[in-house]
This record gives C-alpha cells, structure tokens and sequence, in this order.
C-alpha cells in the first residue's frame, strides 16, 4: 500500500518535471514577432536630424548610467566609514577582553595574607 502511493507521488512529479521541461519559455516585455537579428537600415542613417536625435538620447543615457554611478560612490563611502566604525568597536573589544582577561589572572593585585573567604572587608571603621 505504501509503495504505491511512493510510487504515484514519483510518478506525478516526474510528469510535473517533463510539462515544465516542455513548456515554452515566456520572456516578459518580449513584443518583436519578427526573428530577425539583423541590423535593418531604414534610410535614416544620413538624416542630420535622425543622427542628432540617435546622439542626444545616447548622451542621456550614459548621463543617467554616470549618475548612477556617482549614487553607488557615495554608498560605497558611507559603507567604508560604517566598515571603519566596525573594525574600530571589535578593536575595543578585543582590547578590553584582554585587558579583562589578563585582570582576572593578575595575582599582585589579591593580598592573599589578608584575604576572607567572604570577600573583601565592607566595614569602614574610620
């Protein structure tokens, strides 16, 4: 009974696997019916016009891909001085465990003749 329904589960997913495997991929924004990846000159290529229209739009785009460009510097910087934050906290850090660590190892600092199982003395007799 089990190896049945094992063996329907199988078999359903290697049916699910082929349909995906033979459905046709969909690009999105994908609207050109024609196939043809051929440059096709459409007689404009010595208009002033067209060639002056064709150049301002490159300059726009490569203006907007350079202000890009510029907002990823400055991200980049602010995660520079983030990074420098960082190294500079786990610095102290660091410091301040081995500073506690060679602390708790110190022994001149205990006055072992003087000292109670209770701790120090919290009486002020003065």
């Amino acid at each position: 009974m089990i190896n049945n329904i094992v063996l329907i589960i199988f078999l359903i997913l290697i049916i699910i696997h082929i349909c995906q495997i033979l459905k046709p991929k969909i690009i999105e924004g994908n609207s050109n019916k024609n196939d043809s990846s051929t440059y096709q000159d459409n007689g404009l290529s010595d208009d002033p016009l067209y060639l002056a229209t064709i150049n301002a739009s490159n300059i726009q785009y490569l203006k907007d891909n350079l202000d890009d460009i510029t907002n990823l510097t400055n991200i980049v910087m602010d995660l520079s001085g983030r990074i420098l934050q960082n190294t500079n906290a786990i610095t102290g850090i660091s410091t301040a465990q081995a500073n506690a660590n060679t602390s708790d190892n110190d022994t001149s600092a205990i006055d072992l003749d003087n000292a109670s199982p209770d701790g120090p003395d919290t009486d002020d007799e003065s």
